[in-house]
């Protein structure tokens, strides 16, 4: 068997992936709590659908909505409860 023969036989398997052997992304840097710039912090280890990408995004945005609304309704029952 060559190189290009494995090579050829890994491509194969690769096409075949289960869900837990899904693309995994490294985090070189952490982001901001907005969370900018996480894309360029993030290193793929294959190539992901923009469109994942997009709704990623997204949802990262909800959850820091989410979170922030939160935070700050601790934070006025916090001073509210202290008074």
């Amino acid at each position: 068997m060559t190189v290009m023969d494995e090579e050829e036989n890994e491509e194969d398997q690769s096409d075949d992936v289960s869900p837990t052997m899904a693309p995994k992304a490294v985090m070189t840097a952490l982001p901001n709590m907005r969370l900018e710039g996480i894309w360029e912090s993030l290193v793929f280890g294959r190539a992901i659908s923009t469109d994942l990408l997009h709704c990623i995004t997204n949802m990262s945005k909800v959850i820091c909505n989410l979170l922030g609304k939160s935070l700050a309704e601790e934070s006025e029952s916090g001073y509210q409860s202290q008074e």
